[in-house]
């Protein structure tokens, strides 16, 4: 089946799904994230020139790219750094497991993760 121009902007394709965080005493949603959403993340990734900010401001820029409510509306916005501070700022647990589902959801690899990194090293150079 041939998909017309509105079948595919109709589509829904930024699923949530639920994830447990004890650390934080209930559940989050996690979003498929968008084309834009994703293409800004490794972007801002890559903009780090500091190589231990870019290890601190990673996970926080991964789960702001990805928290949503049920209905798969951000709560963080990964272009404003007090989203991005209130966030490196929480439990580091809470955000090795909103990371890993952040990848895992969206199907990003630890080599697509791993370019990103290389990218931005290579492109300081």
């Amino acid at each position: 089946m041939t998909l017309t121009r509105e079948q595919i902007l109709k589509a829904d394709d930024l699923p949530v799904i639920k994830l447990a965080v004890p650390e934080w005493g209930g559940d989050v949603y996690i979003r498929t994230m968008s084309g834009k959403t994703r293409d800004t993340l490794e972007a801002t990734i890559s903009a780090i020139k500091d190589p231990i900010k870019r290890l601190l401001n990673g996970r926080a820029k991964y789960a702001a790219a990805a928290l949503s409510d049920e209905q798969g509306n951000l709560l963080f916005d990964i272009d404003k750094p007090e989203d991005i501070s209130l966030l490196t700022n929480k439990a580091g647990s809470a955000l090795d497991k909103i990371f890993e589902a952040v990848m895992t959801h969206n199907k990003i690899s630890e080599e697509d993760f791993e370019e990103t990194v290389k990218n931005s090293q290579s492109a300081q150079n």
